[in-house]
């Protein structure tokens, strides 16, 4: 691929920085033959365990050497082909008019052979099939962008700095990876032995484990909805159907948009399939292409009027979005980075979604202690405190890891934290992006009596004290549990109220839950809040057995 890649890109790069991942044929030669390569070795994995973590957290710095040098920067791999008719002048209209970055509309090209060399593939194979997954940011400003923020595979991103797009989107994604059958399948034979265990078990790559029937019948389901790219009426801006994780409206992106390839939808796939994977929207991949417009109109109709207010439009998004989940929409395996990006494509401020939820490092730390949970029978946990709903969602997934019939309940009172409004929706939506909605009992309550939200701190203009009046929740969830499940529990994480004496009193209630030996976890125990550090410390050891601390959140045992 390394000659139709450079055939391709020539013309617009003046410096090409490639990490090789300890290649064994001749692809080294062929890049020190180009006067523009600078090879590189690929850095030591940050996740040993993951080859796409890995590539990852390369992906997000290794552009950064290119500030105050390069007018644009482009993240790629080598059968990605960004495409303009007229690239060279595109990108000069794009950085006259300020723009700053340009997501690219993917397509999957197919070629039953491999062709020549030499041959530039733009013009010669300009038969794909619309492919979302394929619809990436892949070209930016270096000198504007101050993150990208990727997820695996750069699928989609969440750019910070000084953002601008194109009016519209002309910028397309030109994928040849399925460059002659029997080339691909011996590819993929290779590509699945260098996977790692986190790849395995996230399911990245699965399609390198695709059998040649079932590679056969991904084949044909891409071959079946085939455009030519070169024609000059194609206007991908309006052609290429489906939501873009990068325009309006966000709130309904996550599950609109086609996020899994075209094979977790084959039936043959499902049989084979032994880890949990995303299924892929047949609707929106095979049949909506099929539909008569007629049918189509009839299908929007559904579709609820534009509301008349900001607020009104926001509820209809999301009501609209937990109907369709009901209904049995695909839901995506549970990611820490996965479900921060989710956040910031609905639009919450990252510096209070990531400040105000348990770090990743602390909840790893806590999940190390499990080994304490007896996982022969289903697992029952509190948590209590949501706010968004990541670490609830952590907590979710990994105990259905364990057990598959693992149980949470949650509580909160679903109040205005730290300037975001009715938190509890975007807890509905996370639990359900990630299909973990049928696993959580949420009580939408105080665990004691009625106090002020947000410990009485102004956040986004919102005061607690004087909108006290107007919040509304139920109480005492606590003692309603113990009045329905006393000493059931397993797990109990606390993350809600930080006052010493109103923590006292709900751990009085919380270990009347606990069964003995039971796990108890406390957020917030460090420096930033020496009340709550100071009470973990003087807990009688007739209560709770202290177990170990990360300097954030800490573990005790119910005595």
């Amino acid at each position: 691929m390394l000659p139709f890649f450079f055939l391709h890109y020539d013309k617009l790069v003046q410096r090409y920085v490639i990490y090789d991942d300890a290649s064994t044929d001749n692809s080294q030669e062929i890049l020190r033959l180009n006067p523009k390569v600078e090879l590189r070795p690929m850095p030591p994995y940050s996740d040993p365990e993951s080859r796409i973590r890995s590539a990852l957290a390369l992906q997000e710095t290794c552009w950064r050497e290119s500030r105050g040098i390069a007018d644009w920067v482009i993240i790629t791999d080598i059968d990605e082909h960004l495409y303009h008719p007229d690239m060279y002048g595109y990108l000069a209209q794009c950085r006259a008019q300020g723009v700053t970055i340009i997501p690219a509309l993917g397509y999957q090209m197919l070629s039953e052979h491999f062709p020549e060399h030499k041959t530039l593939l733009c013009q010669s194979l300009t038969r794909g099939a619309c492919d979302l997954v394929y619809s990436k940011l892949g070209i930016f400003s270096p000198n504007e962008i101050d993150a990208v923020n990727y997820t695996q595979g750069r699928h989609s991103a969440a750019p910070k700095g000084r953002v601008v797009l194109p009016a519209r989107d002309e910028l397309l994604l030109l994928h040849y990876h399925y460059l002659g059958f029997e080339r691909v399948r011996k590819r993929n034979a290779q590509f699945v032995t260098r996977q790692r265990k986190n790849d395995i078990a996230m399911g990245w790559g699965s399609e390198y484990s695709l059998s040649s029937k079932q590679l056969r019948e991904v084949w044909n389901l891409i071959a079946s909805r085939l455009v030519d790219i070169s024609q000059p009426d194609l206007r991908p801006w309006e052609t290429h159907g489906g939501p873009r994780w990068w325009r309006p409206p966000y709130l309904l992106r996550y599950w609109e948009s086609d996020e899994t390839p075209p094979w977790y939808s084959l039936p043959s796939m499902r049989r084979r399939r032994s880890i949990p994977v995303v299924l892929h929207s047949l609707i929106s991949r095979v049949l909506k292409p099929c539909l008569p417009e007629r049918l189509l109109k009839l299908l929007r109709k559904f579709k609820a009027p534009a509301p008349s207010s900001t607020e009104a439009r926001v509820q209809g998004r999301i009501r609209r979005r937990l109907e369709v989940q009901s209904k049995g929409k695909a839901s995506h395996e549970f990611s820490y980075e996965d479900a921060l990006s989710l956040l910031d494509r609905l639009g919450i401020d990252p510096s209070q979604s990531r400040e105000g939820s348990m770090p990743l490092a602390s909840l790893q730390f806590m999940q190390s202690h499990f080994d304490r949970l007896d996982t022969s029978r289903p697992i029952i946990a509190l948590h209590v405190g949501n706010f968004l709903g990541v670490s609830l969602a952590y907590l979710v997934h990994t105990l259905r890891r364990l057990h598959p019939d693992s149980r949470v309940v949650s509580i909160d009172p679903n109040l205005t934290h730290r300037g975001i409004p009715r938190t509890m929706e975007t807890v509905l939506v996370l639990l359900n992006y990630f299909g973990l909605e049928d696993r959580v009992a949420i009580l939408t309550g105080y665990s004691l009596e009625k106090n002020v939200s947000n410990q009485g701190e102004i956040f986004a203009g919102y005061d607690p004290v004087a909108n006290w009046e107007n919040e509304r929740s139920c109480t005492h969830q606590l003692d309603l549990l113990n009045a329905l499940a006393r000493g059931v529990f397993d797990l109990c994480l606390m993350d809600g109220n930080h006052d010493g004496d109103y923590l006292q009193r709900e751990l009085d209630r919380v270990r009347q839950l606990l069964r003995p030996g039971g796990l108890l976890v406390l957020d917030d125990v460090s420096t930033a809040w020496p009340e709550i550090q100071w009470f973990f410390n003087s807990i009688s050891p007739d209560q709770f057995q202290k177990l170990s601390t990360d300097d954030r959140i800490g573990l005790l045992v119910r005595s």
